[in-house]
């Protein structure tokens, strides 16, 4: 008697214990992702510090729930080819896509490449896009572009654009500053953000992957006036990284390089614009701020905030005097490095900072690594960055490639950044004692070591430009011919 109770008891405890333990730790859910392209950002925010007075407080805001990789590098620092190789998970110099003129649909690897909104809908996740995520041309085929998403929101052709029905004027018409006094409404990140915020407020069925582009602080450097208010003219500071001399040792092909934009910097000195420009972009910036602090309150006041990963990324930096350059279009550090910041539900390090240097190409394993999708076809050129999350004191070896254009290559490593030439003329940083990249060593031969160690760290492969077809060329044509005769960038350069 005594035994059939001991097993009844026996019997009824493992099945209590057994339904306990399912009650306990039912299966999780998918996570969401919330994905966050910012257009143009460079390190000219308040949480990495690099840029005196600047006014970020949103940035500051949501890097106390994520961990913020403050070395991040982008694989291409223009429009096009960096986010070509986020959104394939290949590196510029695999599929040809150098420039913001080389066109997608005439690259084999980026053609059969799995795209990443296209790996989460496969995987079930509803799709959502507001803003910009493509770039003109580096755009997969339209049918294959709607077929990736379930729902889209104001998808204006992009950064030109400041509403869906009105184009803010710059050029030789803008307001000087271009402070605009106005509905917020007309710029396209408000709306962006706004149906952003619709879909947030809805009931999903199955887990999302929503982006939402933010266009500033791409030009032109427009924003609603109190922006402008923020940075009196007469209390903009330079940009800190500016030397008169930091040219002196740059070998020919660095300065074409930096010509090659079409942004005449010292012409702009001469004619007492540069502090001008500097203010457009600040207030640009802070704008983006905002635009991104309203998106983060919204999925935080949503049913979606405990289960969703947020990444924020800039596409690539942008140079405000540094190296006497204006804009991106460089191997240096201030074109190549851009913000980056990962938060995911229930990590241990929130508001963590990571130092180690990592590339923008790591985004695309990192969520399929958290999000449990299935393997894509091809071989994805970043590693995960989960280890750093899990760990910020992690080190890694191996340097971050950037390329620009075709057979021109950065290596960004812990101390030194190394750039080789085309014509084979190089440049080396070391940043232990020179942040502001002022000293080429190239030429040191104490440091030649360090310039054959990250040599083997250059591709073996430079896959030919993949270059545009006939009639895109003359379209491109007939843009820049309008974009000369109208003096495209504005009055601050006039």
């Amino acid at each position: 008697m005594t035994i059939r109770i001991l097993i009844l008891v026996t019997i009824s405890a493992v099945s209590f214990f057994a339904v306990s333990c399912s009650k306990r730790a039912p299966e999780p859910k998918p996570y969401n992702v919330l994905f966050i392209p910012v257009d143009d950002l460079n390190d000219y925010v308040s949480l990495l510090e690099d840029f005196p007075g600047i006014q970020t407080p949103n940035l500051e805001r949501l890097a106390k729930q994520t961990v913020t990789f403050s070395r991040a590098y982008c694989a291409g620092p223009i429009c096009a080819p960096s986010r070509a190789s986020v959104l394939t998970g290949l590196a510029p110099h695999l599929t040809g896509l150098y420039e913001n003129d080389d066109h997608w649909v005439r690259s084999k690897p980026a053609v059969d490449a799995t795209v990443l909104p296209e790996a989460f809908k496969a995987a079930g996740y509803t799709t959502l896009w507001a803003g910009k995520l493509f770039h003109d041309l580096s755009t997969p085929s339209k049918a294959r572009l709607e077929a990736m998403w379930d729902d889209t929101g104001t998808n204006i052709p992009g950064h030109l654009w400041d509403g869906s029905t009105n184009l803010v004027p710059y050029g030789p018409s803008a307001p000087k500053g271009y402070g605009v006094l106005g509905p917020d409404e007309i710029f396209a990140d408000v709306t962006n953000v706004e149906m952003a915020r619709e879909w947030l407020s809805r009931d999903h069925e199955k887990p999302f992957f929503m982006t939402v582009g933010i266009i500033r602080p791409h030009r032109p450097w427009t924003a609603p006036q109190r922006f402008f208010d923020m940075y009196p003219l007469d209390e903009v500071p330079l940009p800190p990284g500016f030397s008169e001399d930091d040219m002196d040792d740059i070998p020919e092909a660095g300065k074409k390089l930096a010509k090659a934009s079409g942004i005449d910097f010292e012409k702009l000195r001469e004619k007492g614009t540069w502090k001008e420009t500097v203010q457009a972009y600040l207030a640009s910036v802070s704008f983006a701020d905002e635009s991104i602090g309203k998106l983060i309150d919204a999925l935080n006041d949503s049913k979606y905030r405990d289960n969703t990963i947020i990444v924020l990324w800039g596409d690539h930096g942008y140079h405000m005097g540094e190296k006497h350059h204006l804009g991106k279009w460089t191997l240096w550090e201030q074109a190549t490095r851009n913000l980056l910041m990962v938060s995911v539900p229930g990590m241990a390090h929130r508001g963590a900072t990571v130092h180690q240097p990592v590339s923008l190409l790591d985004m695309y394993p990192t969520l399929l690594e958290l999000c449990q999708l299935p393997k894509v076809p091809q071989d994805l050129s970043g590693k995960s960055l989960l280890p750093l999350i899990d760990d910020p004191n992690l080190t890694r070896e191996d340097p971050v490639l950037t390329t620009y254009p075709f057979k021109n290559h950065g290596l960004r490593d812990n101390r030194f950044r190394y750039i080789r030439y085309d014509d084979g003329s190089e440049e080396l940083y070391d940043h232990s004692n020179d942040d502001y990249e002022w000293k080429n060593l190239a030429s040191d031969p104490e440091y030649a070591p360090e310039i054959a160690r990250l040599r083997q760290y250059l591709p073996s492969i430079n896959a030919e430009p993949v270059r545009f077809v006939p009639e895109i060329e003359a379209w491109r044509e007939e843009r820049r011919k309008k974009r000369e005769a109208e003096k495209i960038f504005g009055t601050v350069t006039q």
